[in-house]
Formats: structure tokens, C-alpha cells, sequence
């Protein structure tokens, strides 16, 4: 003979008018296999959130731009060229790579650079750079690649003697 347990949950509550009642649930067990108790599926929401991806990384943190007065020309023209890479990471559509510096160059001084494209993407050639954003790269969709950066430096004759530093600034932003 099998023996068959039930276990109940009981609440006992007051009623507004002060009447004292309890409420009997059964309760689900092992050894009931059918019943009340049977709930062999529920479902639960599940949140997702993807987040939007927008990194640009450069490398290295600094580079070096010298005119050798060797290498001046009979115009009084000399350059300096430096690269680096950068790195670009996205989940987004049509993003666009632009590039300022923080400071204006000196006089007779032309600091230009050039971004290559990452897969997928157009490269807007060499630009100047000045303390005004230029687009340097377009077309940028979902993407995890790696780019190099061409940096040359144009002196003349009228530039003074210095030694200076510009700060790069590179930002991925929607077209």
C-alpha cells in the first residue's frame, strides 16, 4: 500500500470586519505526480542590452617630428614625417573618423596626416590639421580594425627656432 502525503500551507488572516479565517494551499511534492501542484513549465523575461561600441585607441602615445637642416631644400623647405597606427572598434553604422590639434602651428609650420582606411571604410587623404575638426575617414560600419597614421611635418624659412608639442586629438563620431 502506497501512502500519499499532502502538504498544505495554511494562512490564517483577519478580515476588515474582524472575522478570523485561514486559507489552505496545498503545496507541491515529489511523491504527488498529478494535481494543483503541477507546473512542469514557466517562462521568464530576460533584459538584454547590447551597448553601442565606439572605441578609437592611437599608438604610440607620442611620435617625434624633426627637420634635419641637412635636408632643407634650395628653397628653404624641410619636412619631418612620423607614423603610428590606430585602432578602431564599433557596432555602428556610417561613423567617421575626425582629427583636430589643440593648438594652432607655428608660423611657416604645416602639420598634416594622413589615415588609412579600415576594412570597409574610404580614407580622405591627406589633411591639415588645425584646431578645427577635418574628416579624415568615412564610411566606418561595424568594424573592429587597425589603421596607420602618416603624420608630416612642412617647415620654411620663416619658422623660428622652437621646440614645441601639438596635441592630436582623433574622434569617431556619426557621418
Amino acid at each position: 500500500m502506497k501512502k500519499i502525503v499532502l502538504l498544505l500551507a495554511a494562512v490564517i488572516m483577519i478580515s476588515a470586519s474582524g472575522t478570523l479565517f485561514a486559507v489552505v494551499t496545498p503545496l507541491c511534492h515529489p511523491d504527488v505526480p498529478t494535481g494543483p501542484c503541477v507546473q512542469p513549465t514557466d517562462t521568464q523575461l530576460i533584459n538584454i542590452c547590447i551597448p553601442y561600441i565606439l572605441r578609437l585607441t592611437v599608438d604610440p602615445d607620442s611620435v617625434n617630428l624633426a627637420i634635419d637642416c641637412h635636408d632643407l631644400g634650395p628653397d628653404g623647405y624641410g619636412s619631418a614625417t612620423a607614423t603610428g597606427t590606430y585602432h578602431v572598434a564599433t557596432n555602428m553604422s556610417n561613423q567617421k573618423i575626425t582629427g583636430k590639434i589643440n593648438t594652432a602651428m607655428p608660423a611657416g609650420t604645416v602639420l598634416k596626416t594622413t589615415l588609412s582606411a579600415v576594412p570597409g571604410s574610404t580614407s580622405l587623404g591627406q589633411k591639415v590639421l588645425t584646431t578645427v575638426p577635418v574628416n579624415l575617414v568615412q564610411g566606418i560600419t561595424k568594424v573592429n580594425g587597425t589603421g596607420s597614421i602618416n603624420y608630416l611635418l612642412e617647415a620654411t624659412y620663416v619658422a623660428d627656432p622652437t621646440t614645441t608639442s601639438r596635441i592630436a586629438t582623433y574622434t569617431i563620431t556619426s557621418m
